[in-house]
């Protein structure tokens, strides 16, 4: 309810804009959309198969990861057997080597989930690349002047047409209105 408010007022807000400055339409009023990004991403098939993959890989290095768990484990096993029989010195290196491999597996596991995480950011940049340049083509194809991302909590604009920036005409009044900042 909150973001919808938001959106509401931001809607507002650039349409006041607009009528305020110098801009004019004639009879052409700007035409506005909207756009759900998150649900494009979680309904598409490049999401499904990118999701797919990366369960894929991350269920195969899961699986790796836990075969080098158990062998490792088998082998402290026979390593508790003969413990007993060890002297010190013996004993001391054998637990120093069940040491290493047990930080190399476990520095294996987060080099592999950090690597699935890379992949997977990547992977979402490059969807919301592909979908940007969609939403632009599509605004074109319309002749859309505006459209605003909405989402569960969120809205932003995706693309807008140069008459509705207002930039230009912001910069012009705050140069005329408040020529310096003064720092004190």
């Amino acid at each position: 309810m909150h973001s919808k408010k938001n959106l509401i007022l931001l809607i507002l807000l650039v349409l006041s804009a607009l009528f305020l400055t110098n801009v004019t339409y004639a009879h052409d009023d700007p035409r506005i959309a909207m756009v759900n990004v998150t649900a494009i991403e979680q309904n598409s098939s490049a999401w499904q198969k990118k999701l797919a993959i990366l369960q894929e890989q991350f269920k195969r290095n899961r699986d790796s990861i836990l075969e080098r768990e158990k062998a490792l484990q088998a082998e402290v096993q026979e390593y508790e057997k003969q413990r007993p029989l060890l002297s010190q010195d013996q004993q001391q290196t054998r637990d120093a080597e069940i040491n290493q491999k047990l930080a190399e597996l476990q520095n294996t596991a987060g080099q592999v989930n950090a690597t699935l995480d890379q992949q997977s950011t990547l992977a979402n940049q490059n969807l919301r690349v592909k979908i940007a340049e969609i939403i632009e083509v599509l605004a074109k194809e319309l002749t859309l002047d505006l459209i605003l991302e909405v989402g569960a909590e969120n809205f932003a604009v995706m693309f807008y047409t140069a008459r509705l920036d207002i930039t230009a005409e912001v910069i012009k009044r705050l140069n005329s209105s408040y020529p310096m900042i003064i720092l004190e």
